[in-house]
């Protein structure tokens, strides 16, 4: 397992730990998640610094995790399927990504099939 893999399994984890014993975590609900997301891709935008960039996307991507928890336990999908379904969805809207073969498009081409993809999935 590479570095960010393994560095993205601990942040789970220690997201879980966090989620079953902070009281404070678990009062948030989704939607207190989905607040607090918003609030630090404020940040994300306003970052004066590398640094202070890592710790806001940081951010971020805990109260996303956070955010899937709460869902979950409200009844919604667990981690691991939405990592599998957007898995997934991303393979089958850029398949000439992953298959291969060499990409010749430019941005606005990609960008076009990338919106066709996206309706044929739907």
């Amino acid at each position: 397992m590479n570095k960010a893999a393994e560095e993205f399994r601990k942040l789970c984890e220690d997201n879980r730990t966090n989620f079953q014993r902070s009281p404070w975590a678990q009062q948030q609900g989704s939607k207190g998640w989905i607040h607090l997301i918003t609030l630090e891709v404020e940040e994300v935008l306003n970052a004066p610094t590398t640094e202070n960039l890592a710790e806001e996307l940081g951010d971020v991507l805990w109260n996303t995790i956070s955010t899937i928890l709460a869902l979950q336990k409200e009844g919604g999908p667990p981690l691991e399927d939405v990592l599998e379904a957007i898995r997934v969805k991303i393979r089958h809207r850029k398949p000439w990504i992953f298959d291969g073969s060499e990409l010749t498009l430019t941005p606005d081409e990609e960008n076009l099939l990338w919106e066709q993809m996206k309706r044929r999935s739907r």
